[in-house]
């Protein structure tokens, strides 16, 4: 491992935010992450802040119509928390898929985020949920959304100064709501594909709304805004989901890699998210 770093766990948030005065600086929490980072001599930090014990980055409350979510909370806490459960079933699903259970036992939601991987589980499902990021520092706090927090392959707006203190996210009501994941040893593989699907119907079973969100298939969680467009007013019946699955291909550019080529994401994309549409009008 590395050397040449001093490692600091501060007792309080405000204290943690002191020691973030230059830029070399990395906060730690899971550190699942990080720890790879630092085998590789990708990072050279000069200091370790290690934050993963500070409650106040970890709690989990619901105040009127918003849910907090800590960054430090981890995806155990996200799987096993009532108010998630209750409020926001993909996010569990997603969470579920991140690693085996010593990673989730460790990893956390604001460090997947902050790593800013195409394929991050947690990030797509905070995508889907249009979660607003809550950034901290000595200077004072910040909200972005999500989807402007993140703005490429391992690149996000937050500063050397601040720290994610949590996610607050807005209850919903969904008829039904999926997350999926392709991945070829799936929780324990980078997706391949992943993604969320939402739909609400009006009483004629029709498509009253939709979401449609994909991960590693561009440089960020995608929302295919085209697709949901389409979706409003139709049934799930074939004719719908052929389309559907046309659009989908046509708007999404993925790349090759060695997990899986441009075609076959394209295709594995589409498939998956007629699929679930299709079995929507079962959930109802």
């Amino acid at each position: 491992m590395q050397k040449g770093f001093t490692y600091v766990k501060p007792i309080s948030l405000s204290e943690a935010l002191q020691h973030l005065n230059t830029n070399d600086v990395i906060v730690i929490s899971g550190g699942t992450d990080i720890m790879i980072q630092l085998r590789y001599k990708s990072i050279s930090p000069t200091k370790l802040v290690d934050v993963k014990d500070l409650e106040e980055l970890k709690l989990i409350e619901e105040k009127g119509n918003t849910i907090y979510i800590g960054g430090a909370a981890t995806f155990s806490q996200i799987v096993e928390n009532d108010i998630i459960k209750n409020n926001f079933p993909t996010l569990v699903e997603a969470a579920q898929e991140v690693g085996g259970p010593q990673i989730r036992n460790v990893g956390t939601l604001a460090g997947n985020v902050q790593t800013a991987s195409p394929a991050g589980d947690g990030l797509l499902a905070l995508c889907a949920l249009d979660a607003t990021v809550e950034l901290v520092s000595e200077k004072g706090s910040r909200e972005v959304s999500i989807r402007d927090f993140v703005i490429g392959p391992k690149k996000t707006i937050k500063r050397h100064d601040e720290i994610i203190k949590c996610f607050k996210v807005k209850k919903q009501d969904w008829d039904y709501e999926k997350f999926f994941k392709v991945g070829k040893r799936n929780a324990l593989a980078i997706s391949i594909v992943n993604g969320i699907i939402k739909i609400n119907f009006n009483e004629d079973e029709t498509i009253k709304e939709a979401r449609v969100v994909l991960g590693a298939v561009g440089p960020t969680p995608k929302r295919l805004e085209r697709a949901e467009k389409y979706l409003v007013g139709k049934t799930c019946q074939e004719e719908t989901i052929e389309e559907l699955k046309s659009i989908v291909s046509n708007d999404i550019s993925p790349i090759s890699d060695i997990r899986g080529s441009s075609e076959y994401r394209k295709h594995i994309a589409a498939v998956n998210c007629g699929r679930y549409i299709k079995l929507a009008k079962g959930g109802m």
